[in-house]
């Protein structure tokens, strides 16, 4: 009966897609002539009845190469319409309809839709269509569960892969070849020469003028020096220029049944091995046997194969090639054990017969260093319960034995209980202080020997700890000095295991005591005392780097006694002690004596003067004595241009013995030599202040600018304090005939004032307006040129009357200038009038010199702002709640608007009224 490949009916319906839908790829062009064959028996369709059909529509081309490319579209259309009769003549109805309108649900739909993108990108890669398939369909199956048992790792770590022929695998020597080979003959020498050939089914390549030479079933090697002795029959050249490659391994279809996670058909590279073909079908299961799987030859011959011994020796994977329909079976495993504990590679194992415990080992990788292998424990189910069994393990190595494991057995390998104890260990004051072997009969002397004591050891006293079985510790007294005497006396006794013997050092039993010295010496800090009571004041401070340049010449000692540490104070003539070693100021130090050395610094005022105004550098300065008025002056970089040399007031703050503090002011008049006049003995006193006032009235010219429609634009200095804007038009020659007054613009950096509004053109017709503001320094005037022109922009029609290229943002709209009317007439002339969310009482104009004039709703009439020329008039939009459709809008109250309309009437005629009363 037809067999549907690639295992399932999901992969052959990919398959069936991908060929119908590759569009401008060929099926032809893809398909090799062994693969058309392989695909013709997968079929189970006749290759004589194919070729036979194919004579029958004209086609009598040998070999798929001889194809022109043109043709291959119409010899596709006729090779699926032979294909199509062959199968209905063989397949059922049931089968033909599955094949020509697969049903999938969405789910499937969209797995084979995947499916095929992934299989178009492979084979553009270099894949043939039935490994592409197959990675595609592979891609989409669920991960593989993690390794549970020894072995299974490698089919599920991507340890081992499934070759494809766009992997350029070159074959290995016990590579079997077969019908549907791509060899590849090189030669190069004296003759030159390299051919690709097929083997055919009949097993032989077929090269020109030559016999034909048969290649089936031998192993690559084997074929290889067969293609050398024939082929240097009929060309010169050496063996070491001869090389025959793989160009393309057939394809091979396999069968893989049993405990595997992908069972069924699968089409494979014949270069791939049985572990690669195991790799397809995910492996085995965790019930599927590693160790059994049979190897169902398509000859009927049947091959075991143990995973385990090509995990150990990968060379012997040249022994397992596959051919075409060969079966691979996966029963289930019929003894797995497990080992835990201290073993390198604790896990689940696969046995066979005549394995037992000893093998298990070996496959865990042996013991851990800390193993404890005198009781090996298992665990056992028998008898529906489960019981403990002991394994004297060591008893079983020196009897040669082994223990028999049944299938679910769990070895335990506990480790060593409690840690070593044949030592004892020395510390302290020696040489190699540490842990060192105990022996029976050892000896405190035979340790002192391994360790050597240094030479600052405590002889007299050590301690010996003992540490007994209930945990607590003895401690023993030793006297070594009485042990290196007598290695045969009693003192010198016995160690046991784990005893730690201590060594002290000689100084630990001696007060350690310092002496410290500060202050005004080089390198302060602190020095060993001398016990000898020998060192000297003078002794320390030369050993601190001797005194500094700012030390004074007296010096503390302060004393503190060993039992209260209460301090005395000794006052030291230090300038005597250092001048005469033998002075009795040159005290002998004690314990713990600190030393501590003034400087000449500390007894200085640290009093300033400071000078301000008009001088060049005006601050602080530290006092001395010595300092005169000029030096002050001229620390401060002298005077400024502006100083007032004859107003140089000195303020002083007078002390008097214990009398309050007064403060006096004296004005001094400087020469040119910076001396004061009519002051000789003038002397500068700590804290004087001293202030330079500069010269009244005095100040820089200060500038301004003009520019634009002058005569003369550019900067102007300022001739008075009070000098306006006029003065300076008129300095500038005169308006321009272009210029435009109503635009002037000024803006003033004097106090970061900023723009100021001017109206420049009031300004000039009357001189005496406000507007005629005095000019600052820095300030900038700006008179642009005349603008004939007026913008509308806003909430108005200009869109219904300009084309959209002449408008600027907000509807905006430029205009030519029209007379001094109002904003309505340019709205209602050029802007098309008000849009319907435009607000009239929001009607707005900004004049040139940034001003700005707002509609004025006066009940009955709206007054607009005149416009004049480069003016901008703009109009708001209604706030959005009093935009209502028609539909929305309320009833028109006649009677409200006629009460209105008299209200408002009445109060213009009394306006009227009023001011017909006053003009008379």
């Amino acid at each position: 009966m037809f067999q549907l490949t690639f295992g399932s009916s999901f992969r052959f319906l990919v398959l069936v897609m991908f060929l119908t839908l590759s569009g401008a790829v060929s099926v032809f062009s893809q398909v090799t002539e062994a693969l058309l064959r392989q695909q013709l028996v997968e079929r189970g369709i006749d290759e004589g009845a194919f070729r036979q059909k194919l004579k029958e529509r004209g086609i009598l081309y040998e070999s798929i190469d001889q194809v022109p490319p043109e043709e291959y579209p119409q010899i596709e259309v006729i090779v699926k319409e032979i294909i199509a009769e062959l199968e209905q003549a063989k397949v059922q109805e049931e089968q033909t309809l599955q094949l020509e309108n697969p049903t999938l649900d969405p789910d499937e739909a969209d797995k084979a839709s995947d499916a095929i993108q992934q299989a178009s990108k492979a084979v553009s890669e270099g894949a043939s269509i039935e490994e592409a398939v197959v990675e595609a369909v592979d891609e989409k199956e669920p991960d593989l569960p993690s390794p549970k048992i020894y072995g299974q790792n490698i089919f599920r770590n991507q340890t081992l892969q499934v070759f494809r022929q766009a992997d350029n695998i070159k074959p290995r020597d016990n590579y079997r070849l077969g019908p549907g080979d791509e060899l590849t003959i090189s030669i190069w020498g004296t003759s030159i020469f390299e051919r690709t050939y097929t083997i055919d089914e009949s097993g032989y390549i077929n090269p020109s003028a030559m016999p034909r030479i048969y290649l089936k079933d031998m192993n690559f090697s084997a074929a290889r020096e067969k293609l050398l002795r024939n082929f240097a029959s009929f060309n010169r050249f050496q063996p070491d220029q001869f090389e025959v490659s793989l160009r393309f391994a057939r394809t091979i279809s396999i069968g893989i049944f049993g405990e595997v996670f992908n069972p069924g058909s699968h089409t494979i590279s014949a270069i791939n091995s049985a572990f690669n073909a195991l790799v397809a079908a995910g492996g085995p299961t965790d019930i599927g046997t590693l160790r059994n799987i049979k190897w169902i030859r398509n000859n009927g011959s049947v091959e075991k194969i143990d995973v385990y011994k090509y995990m150990s020796d990968p060379t012997i994977i040249d022994d397992f090639y596959m051919s075409d329909n060969d079966i691979l079976q996966i029963p289930i495993a019929e003894r797995i054990v497990s080992i835990s504990g201290a073993v390198n590679r604790p896990m689940r194992y696969e046995l066979i017969e005549g394995e037992e415990l000893r093998k298990l080992l070996e496959y865990a990788g042996d013991f851990k260093p800390n193993a404890y292998k005198e009781i090996i424990q298992l665990k056992r189910y028998e008898n529906d319960q489960q019981k403990v069994i002991d394994i004297q393990f060591n008893q079983l190595l020196r009897d040669g034995g082994d223990f028999t494991l049944r299938n679910g057995d769990q070895i335990s390998i506990r480790t060593i209980p409690s840690p070593y104890r044949n030592f004892v260990s020395i510390s302290g004051a020696v040489e190699l202080p540490g842990e060192y072997e105990y022996t029976n009969g050892m000896r405190i002397d035979d340790l002192l020997n391994r360790a050597v004591l240094t030479e600052e050891s405590e002889r007299s006293y050590a301690v010996l700890r003992r540490t007994n079985r209930d945990g607590t510790s003895n401690f023993i007294r030793v006297e070594l000095e009485s042990i290196l005497n007598n290695p045969a006396g009693s003192d010198n006794l016995l160690l046991a295991p784990a005893d730690q013997l201590t060594i002290y050092n000689r100084g630990k039993f001696i007060d350690q005591y310092q002496v410290t010295i500060s202050g005004q010496v080089r390198t302060p800090g602190d020095f060993p005392f001398d016990p000898s009571r020998n060192m000297r004041l003078r002794d320390v401070v030369l050993m601190a780097g001797g005194l500094s340049t700012t030390a004074t010449d007296f010096a503390y000692i302060i004393r503190r006694t060993l039992d209260t540490g209460e301090p005395e104070y000794i006052s030291i003539d230090l300038a005597e002690a250092m001048r005469d070693p033998a002075s009795q100021q040159n005290l002998i130090i004690q314990p713990n004596d600190e030393i501590r050395i003034l400087s000449k610094t500390s007894f200085i005022e640290d009093a300033t003067i400071s000078i301000a105004g008009a001088v060049r550098n005006p601050g602080s300065f530290a006092y001395d004595e010595t300092m005169t008025l000029k030096d002050l002056i001229t620390l401060a970089n002298g005077f400024r241009l502006e100083a007032a040399t004859n107003r140089v007031e000195v303020t002083r703050l007078v002390i008097e013995q214990n009398e309050p503090t007064r403060i006096t002011v004296a004005t001094l008049t400087i020469d040119d030599d910076l001396n004061p006049v009519g002051a000789g003995d003038f002397t500068l006193q700590p804290y004087d202040r001293i202030y330079v006032r500069t010269v009244p009235e005095f100040e820089f010219p200060k500038v301004v600018n003009i520019r634009g429609e002058v005569r003369y634009p550019g900067p102007y200095t300022i001739l008075s304090d009070n000098e306006r804007l006029t003065n300076l038009v008129r300095r500038a020659g005169g308006l321009t005939q272009e210029a435009f007054p109503e635009g002037a613009t000024l803006r003033r950096s004097f106090d970061e004032t900023g723009p100021i509004v001017i109206e420049l053109d009031k300004v000039l017709q009357n001189e005496r307006s406000n507007a005629n503001i005095i000019l600052k320094d820095g300030d900038d005037i700006t008179i642009p040129k005349i603008k004939d022109f007026v913008a509308v922009a806003g909430a108005v029609n200009t869109t219904k009357l300009y084309r959209q290229d002449l408008l600027g943002a907000d509807n905006r709209i430029t205009v030519v200038f029209d007379g001094n009317r109002s904003a309505r007439h340019y709205i209602e002339e050029f802007a098309g009038g008000f849009a319907d969310n435009g607000d009239r009482r929001k009607v707005t104009v900004e004049y040139p010199n940034g001003t700005i004039k707002e509609a004025k709703d006066y009940g009955l009439f709206m007054y607009y702002p005149k416009v004049e020329k480069g003016s901008i008039v703009r109009v708001g939009v209604k706030d959005p709640e009093k935009i209502k459709p028609e539909t929305e809008k309320e009833p028109i109250d006649w009677g409200e608007v006629l009460s209105s309309a008299v209200t408002q009437a009445t109060a213009v005629l009394t306006l009227i009224l009023l001011i017909d009363r006053a003009g008379r």
